[in-house]
């Protein structure tokens, strides 16, 4: 308590001193708070769906003597299936990104603007 008076006493001594500190501290916490929330976006981007911790993802592998395509099994699922509020199909795909002179093939998901606005 002795050293909150000093400290108190002696930013009263030098007001100009006392203000600059201040902003400077508030400064500096609004800034890393911003940069943290900006960051923060990056990797955990805002999902567009009312409740993203209901949307599931049904892969299947089809061999060679699968009994359904890709295609039978997205018609069964949207029209026979009342398990979900809706079926939209994706499609895999391999995409070359480009970072200055580096290229490097990640794989991406294809999901058609149309499609994904329906159940949004």
């Amino acid at each position: 308590m002795l050293t909150l008076r000093y400290a108190m006493r002696s930013l009263g001594r030098t007001p100009t001193f006392a203000i600059i500190a201040i902003l400077a501290l508030g400064l500096g916490l609004g800034l890393s708070t911003t940069m943290f929330a900006v960051l923060d976006a990056v990797p955990n981007p805002y999902v567009a769906y009312r409740e993203p911790d209901q949307l599931f993802s049904i892969n299947w592998w089809f061999g060679r003597r699968s009994a359904m395509s890709p295609a039978e099994l997205y018609r069964y699922l949207r029209d026979e299936t009342h398990s979900f509020a809706a079926v939209v199909p994706r499609g895999w795909d391999r995409v070359t990104l480009e970072r200055g002179a580096d290229l490097q093939e990640v794989g991406a998901t294809r999901v058609s603007r149309a499609t994904s606005r329906r159940w949004v």
